[in-house]
């Protein structure tokens, strides 16, 4: 979890003034003395240069995950008032008055600061501990995300931007690139189109953020618990079963969050343990979803279907290097058209295992919770791969230390542990991202690595606060 790029307050100066200025100091002594006091000299310059970085970093960070439900409230209708203020503002200009700095420039510091604040009560729907915060987070969003939708389709700012559009004023690239996407965003609003239309697809907007929040709320407080002997998780480690809760029956409870999933599913021997996670894990929350998800895919179809597109998989990719579903459909195909013979040979691979393991035919297909058992098996058959062996030798620290060093080599960055800057829980790490070259800071990542109730519980990137 990270937080967009920041730019620093200022650029570090290497070289010092205070440290010139003694040798003026030397030039009378022996020549004995200099040259100590140089060596001595370069040996503290050295120093100064290889030490870290000074991080002057505080006062860019704006996130506040500090919030209790009362601040979640009063900053959620202060944002939309100040949101609407803005945006009445733009509307508002007129003739001379549309330049580049009113209707580009001062929204965009608007939104600097508007964003962060956003973001921090957003955010805790997806990692709080307090449920209370998780709720009102989540309707703060919904509040928030109607709002936005409402203020994405005034027609009055779009004709602002297609008017400074009109002008063709002298602007810059980035300026010139935040306009025309900008319009094009206006466009696929449907801000080009009749009044019935507009309203027609603002309402189906909001649905469709609403059906969202439902259904990632849904799956963050999933918390479903099997429970299963110990003969029904034969093939699973000591070291594992250990980490388990028990019943009051002596079984082992068992969740539905990857730690636990994906080990069952690639060791547990027991082929009906593996397939009552598996039916589980892949049925999460289905009574509420299904009907949320079968709704929002009608939506999304139908609102392709008035701003002219084909299909929402058509509006989706319109922005993105494919521009249209054609195109990715026929790359999809070509991939699988390569490694169909591959795969065939792979599948083969599998069956032949599970004939020796079952005595099933090889004409019978695979079930899901057979495939990561034994293509687990291949790999301590047939490689000599070990996953739970191996696992003993890349402790978290070491991974983390690891591959952000590699993150470093690649990209020409510096990341610093921090313990100054704000956190949503004990367990989060803050790094404070620099430029390896010149030092200069470029922003924060978050990393929040391990599950507990309540969190989100997918891999997942959220960026949390924009360029400033």
């Amino acid at each position: 979890m990270l937080t967009a790029v920041l730019r620093p307050l200022s650029s570090p100066t290497f070289f010092r003034p205070s440290l010139i200025r003694p040798f003026a100091r030397f030039m009378s002594l022996d020549l004995y003395r200099i040259t100590a006091l140089i060596a001595l000299l370069l040996a503290l310059l050295w120093t100064y240069l290889n030490s870290p970085a000074q991080i002057f970093h505080t006062s860019l960070n704006k996130l506040n995950f500090d919030l209790t439900v009362d601040d979640i409230k009063t900053q959620t209708t202060e944002l939309i008032k100040e949101s609407t203020d803005m945006h009445n503002r733009l509307a508002a200009l007129k003739g001379s008055d549309i330049t580049v700095d009113n209707v580009l420039g001062v929204p965009n510091e608007f939104w600097v600061d508007f964003y962060p604040r956003y973001s921090s009560m957003e955010f805790l729907q997806n990692v709080s501990p307090d449920k209370e915060v998780r709720e009102a987070s989540s309707e703060a969003d919904q509040k928030l995300s109607e709002h936005l939708v409402e203020m994405s389709m005034r027609k009055d700012v779009f004709d602002v931007l297609v008017a400074l559009q009109e002008q063709h004023p002298q602007m810059d690239a980035e300026s010139e690139r935040l306009l025309d996407r900008s319009i094009k965003e206006g466009r696929r609003n449907g801000l080009h189109l009749d009044e019935a239309s507009r309203e027609e697809i603002e309402k189906m907007k909001k649905r469709m953020s609403e059906l969202s929040i439902k259904f990632s709320k849904n799956l963050g407080e999933e918390n479903t618990v099997l429970e299963f002997t110990k003969e029904e998780l034969d093939g699973m480690s000591d070291d594992f079963l250990e980490t388990l809760e028990k019943s009051e029956s002596g079984k082992y409870k068992v969740t539905l969050k990857y730690p636990h999933f994906v080990p069952i599913a690639k060791k547990c021997k027991v082929r009906e343990t593996r397939r009552k996670m598996d039916f589980a894990f892949n049925n999460r929350c289905a009574d509420d979803n299904t009907e949320i998800l079968a709704e929002l895919v009608k939506v999304r179809k139908e609102r392709a279907g008035i701003l002219g597109f084909p299909s929402h998989a058509d509006f989706a990719t319109e922005l993105k290097m494919a521009k249209n579903a054609p195109t990715v459909r026929d790359f999809l195909h070509g991939i699988e058209d390569k490694v169909e013979g591959r795969g065939a040979s792979d599948m083969k691979l599998l069956k032949d295992l599970r004939k020796e393991d079952t005595g099933a035919t090889v004409e019978e297909p695979l079930d899901s919770y057979d495939l990561s058992y034994y293509r687990n098996l291949v790999e301590e058959k047939n490689y000599s791969v070990d996953q739970l062996l191996i696992q003993e030798y890349f402790p978290f620290e070491h991974v983390l230390k690891t591959l952000l060093e590699l993150y470093e080599s690649i990209l020409g960055l510096k990341f610093t542990r921090v313990t100054d800057q704000p956190v949503w829980h004990e367990d989060v790490v803050c790094l404070a991202v620099n430029d390896a070259a010149d030092g200069r800071f470029i922003g924060y990542c978050y990393m929040d690595m391990f599950p507990r109730e309540g969190k989100y519980s997918h891999a997942a990137l959220f960026p949390l606060q924009p360029n400033v």
